[in-house]
């Protein structure tokens, strides 16, 4: 909710930019708008000044021709023959001349009314630009400001992830020294056992050996090397913490309660003893309970 708020928030400051952006250059266009608008103005005054002067010219023209006529018609009851040859000759130059100025006035005036209209084309075309590129230059810093946005979002999420994973790091570091600290358990012993004369005879060898990791016990299960002791004859026995034993070769384990000697009675070769502290410990190992 607090980013779609700091977005619209984001979005609505740079729409007041915008709007701020055209008020300013609001007046800027509308000057030059005038400005072309004074320019027309005073090119249409020109135009119209110029076909004033035009007219002006041929009224002119016009008076003076009638002024040459009404001297030639003066003139030529003095001069009749002689003028009245010139008088055709002259009147033919006249009209093709007024008929010359009238053309080059039209042309005149054709050209500047095309001028006009091309002129005021390319103001409406130079401001049509202007107005398309505004729009384009607010798009794109719309699409930036969005952009900005989005990568804030992203490294505010990897800040977040990596301050998470240095929590889970210390978190770890402080379990796994606080474990290594503990007090490890006792070792448990492995003690060779040499049967008596007695025994010899009726039961097989009793021999100790090492626990044999199995492939599916745990890691956290799983036992430290054993020490093997050699006790003398007469202080042989069980060691204390022992709860089951575990025979080697048939992967079976017993309560330690039970004498060795029922254990190994119908066996007829030795066997190898091993000693647990837990019936989990035994199994753990691969052992099973015995029938």
């Amino acid at each position: 909710m607090s980013d779609n708020k700091s977005v619209a928030g984001e979005a609505g400051r740079w729409l007041r930019v915008g709007f701020l952006a055209l008020t300013v250059v609001g007046p800027v266009v509308s000057t030059i708008v005038n400005r072309l608008q004074e320019r027309t103005r005073s090119l249409r005054a020109l135009s119209e000044q110029q076909a004033g002067v035009l007219r002006e010219a041929s009224l002119k023209q016009a008076e003076k021709a009638s002024e040459l006529t009404e001297e030639l018609v003066a003139r030529g009851s003095q001069l009749s023959q002689s003028l009245v040859e010139s008088g055709s000759k002259m009147t033919s130059n006249l009209l093709e001349r007024g008929s010359e100025v009238t053309r080059d006035l039209a042309e005149r005036g054709n050209k500047a009314s095309l001028e006009l209209s091309k002129r005021g084309e390319e103001a409406a075309r130079e401001l049509g630009k202007r107005g398309q590129l505004m729009q384009q230059e607010l798009q794109k810093r719309s699409q930036e400001a969005a952009r900005e946005l989005a990568e804030h979002r992203s490294k505010y999420w990897t800040i977040a992830g990596f301050t998470l994973g240095l929590l889970s790091a210390g978190i770890l570091a402080y379990l796994f020294i606080r474990k290594r600290m503990q007090p490890e358990p006792e070792t448990e012993q492995h003690i060779q056992l040499v049967p008596e004369a007695s025994r010899t005879s009726g039961a097989g060898e009793i021999r100790t050996s090492k626990p044999q990791a199995s492939s599916s016990a745990a890691p956290a299960q799983e036992a430290k090397p054993a020490i093997a002791v050699v006790e003398p004859e007469e202080e042989r026995g069980v060691p204390e913490g022992t709860a089951f034993v575990g025979i080697v070769e048939t992967k079976q384990y017993y309560p330690a309660k039970m004498p060795l000697e029922q254990i190994t009675t119908a066996a007829e070769k030795p066997l190898t003893v091993i000693y647990f502290a837990s019936e989990d410990e035994a199994r753990a190992q691969g052992y099973t309970a015995s029938k």
